[in-house]
């Protein structure tokens, strides 16, 4: 079976960590900081360190370009960085044990992220920080997606290649429990 990376695009650079189009943030796993780049010179404007980051790892952008989520996958928790001074807010949100990529769904209420090692999404609301943990009916989610309404999210199974599932954004259940692509994929986006 070949693999191959699927995506769409949701909004312009948003799956790639990018505020605005003006700043990317990348997290650097291995040293514990995100590093904000600058994306009209392509030069690291600073790099963001702090107690709480432990293999950072994923990173979605709200879609008012306020806040940074970033995934912790070290420690089970999910960072907040206020993108207007570029420090993290408040403390580290708990979610399910290997979290990694994540989405904002673009009507800004949630951030989904994936929990590779705990067969999991978690859904984070934005203005409360409050997690509801969904079990996904698989293992090893990698990839997490928000359709452009807001109503669905997606995830793959990286243990089952080629299989995605489907779940609602308003029952926090899963709508379909497996499509099947001919194909792997590791991630994807969607595009309107």
């Amino acid at each position: 079976m070949r693999s191959y990376f699927l995506m769409f695009f949701l909004c312009p650079l948003s799956f790639l960590g990018l505020h605005a189009v003006d700043y990317a943030y990348v997290p650097n796993g291995d040293e514990g900081t995100v590093s904000v780049i600058d994306t009209s010179t392509n030069l690291v404007t600073t790099t963001i360190s702090n107690a709480d980051f432990n293999q950072p790892n994923g990173v979605t952008v709200t879609p008012n370009g306020k806040f940074v989520y970033v995934s912790n996958n070290g420690n089970a928790t999910v960072s907040v960085i206020d993108a207007s001074t570029n420090t993290v807010a408040g403390s580290p949100i708990t979610v399910q044990e290997g979290p990694s990529e994540m989405t904002a769904t673009p009507n800004g209420d949630f951030v989904y992220v994936a929990n590779y090692y705990g067969n999991s999404i978690s859904k984070i609301n934005t203005t409360t920080k409050e997690v509801t943990n969904i079990p996904i009916g698989g293992t090893n989610p990698a990839g997490v997606a928000s359709t452009t309404n807001s109503d669905f999210v997606y995830t793959t199974l990286s243990t089952d290649p080629g299989t995605v599932v489907k779940v609602s954004t308003s029952t926090d259940s899963i709508y379909d429990r497996k499509i099947r692509l001919d194909f792997a994929i590791i991630g994807f986006i969607f595009m309107q």
